[in-house]
């Protein structure tokens, strides 16, 4: 569940799901149907997210959302040309939203050992903040986040969410990481940002790596 933070009384459901697309049509209805209010609902189509999904079973997907007024998208982890291939059938056979997303390392990506190869260090991605800081995700057996990748997934650290929505809200690292840029941070946290490798282009790794190589215990910041 994502939950934007611009407007808390207003706020859109998302529920992100890989696993649901290989029940029928009643097994669909009967998983989504309880929840209260869905805006949207975001499917992974990557080697990264679960099993093989055929066109069929987002199409049916696709018909649900359509029926009941539910966003239908689509995300996609590009790692290799063949996905590419696959994109486009998708682009054909489906009406819904399609967005790709470079490999990150994190989760199985990481344990694979892939990522998206960046030639240099992208200075210029110093300068922006978290992508995701506008949106709260629910991560089961964690907590509530902005972050949805590399902190949370990679670490055990607490700090990084909290068990319910206001706490997270309240929370130091919230309020850290949406008043701040990435270069601010590493500023803050006294992390030298000059050496950093071309892998730390990526917003995910950049982020990882001010908190992993920060100077100062960065609890003392989050706590």
């Amino acid at each position: 569940m994502i939950i934007p933070t611009q407007i808390i009384t207003k706020a859109k459901t998302l529920l992100p799901n890989d696993s649901l697309l290989k029940t029928s049509k009643d097994l669909i209805k009967k998983y989504i149907n309880p929840f209260p209010k869905i805006d949207c609902l975001q499917v992974s189509y990557d080697l990264f997210h679960g099993n093989k999904l055929e066109i069929s079973d987002l199409q049916r997907l696709e018909e649900y959302c359509n029926t009941n007024k539910i966003h239908f998208l689509i995300s996609i982890t590009v790692s290799n040309p063949e996905q590419l291939i696959q994109a486009r059938k998708l682009k054909e056979s489906l009406n819904c939203q399609i967005i790709f997303q470079k490999v990150d390392s994190c989760g199985r990506a990481k344990k694979s050992n892939l990522s998206f190869d960046y030639p240099f260090f992208e200075k210029e991605s110093l300068s922006k903040s978290c992508p995701n800081i506008k949106a709260i995700s629910y991560i089961a057996g964690k907590g509530f986040t902005t972050c949805c990748g590399n902190l949370v997934f990679n670490h055990s650290t607490s700090s990084f969410y909290q068990p319910t929505f206001s706490d997270f809200i309240d929370s130091k690292f919230y309020k850290l990481m949406s008043e701040n840029s990435f270069e601010d941070i590493s500023q803050i946290m006294d992390v030298n940002t000059d050496t950093f490798p071309s892998e730390y282009s990526s917003l995910c790794n950049l982020c990882e790596a001010i908190y992993l190589n920060s100077n100062s215990r960065f609890d003392k910041y989050l706590i």
